[in-house]
């Protein structure tokens, strides 16, 4: 009787170690599932000046700018081009960014046409040319404490938010030298601070339903940029 009670409890316990065992397993492939990655912390004293600053890539949500539209209407009107298909073609070349499922007429491919003769280039200049350019969007600029001018730290870039101001971006296809930006320290007066002015009033086909401008921080090299 002692011996069958003997082995009774050690059944027991080889069960209870097997469940849990089991458990334990379960719970860690289970974590495992929802984040595969295991991350640590190699030290809690790396520089910060040795940690390149991001790049930084703002985009006004107006892709076509309504001063624009109204000035090449007019220049268009003489070719006997409609006002209103001008307007519509315009009203739609925003889905170009968004990827939106929108056909273009015969019409509009005459609307485009034209456009293109007239400022003698393609559609990529076209989209170039009715977006806000790097030196209204940027009023004024700080780096590291410092003011600076916008337009010798931001350069414009095509991105997949169209044509938008880039700071310490570097393009696959540029061949010149690139420096990367650093900072000694942390603050808003270490980083880089910008005014910008989106224009509400200009606004004539937008990406998104609200006045502002969207900002990425990346890689210097991780900008969504298009050929």
């Amino acid at each position: 009787m002692c011996l069958t009670g003997f082995r009774l409890f050690w059944t027991i316990i080889t069960v209870v170690s097997s469940g849990v065992g089991a458990l334990l397993a379960y719970l860690m492939l289970y974590r495992y599932s929802i984040s595969p990655t295991v991350t640590t912390l190699e030290t809690y004293s790396y520089p910060t000046w040795k940690i390149p600053f991001p790049a930084v890539t703002l985009c006004n949500v107006n892709k076509v700018r309504k001063s624009f539209v109204h000035s090449i209407t007019e220049k268009l009107l003489t070719k006997q081009v409609n006002e209103s298909d001008i307007e519509h073609f315009f009203k739609k070349i925003t889905a170009l960014i968004t990827r939106d499922n929108i056909e273009f007429s015969n019409i509009d491919k005459v609307v485009q046409e034209s456009v293109m003769k007239h400022i003698n280039g393609s559609i990529d200049d076209i989209m170039r040319m009715v977006s806000q350019p790097c030196s209204e969007l940027l009023i004024r600029c700080t780096w590291q404490g410092n003011y600076v001018d916008c337009n010798q730290i931001f350069r414009s870039s095509k991105t997949v938010e169209g044509y938008c101001c880039s700071f310490n971006y570097y393009p696959k296809n540029r061949k010149d030298g690139f420096n990367n930006e650093y900072i000694g320290g942390t603050g808003r007066k270490d980083g880089l601070t910008v005014i910008m002015n989106a224009n509400p009033p200009d606004y004539y086909s937008t990406t998104d339903p609200y006045y502002g401008v969207k900002e990425t921080p990346k890689s210097k090299n991780q900008t969504r940029e298009l050929p």
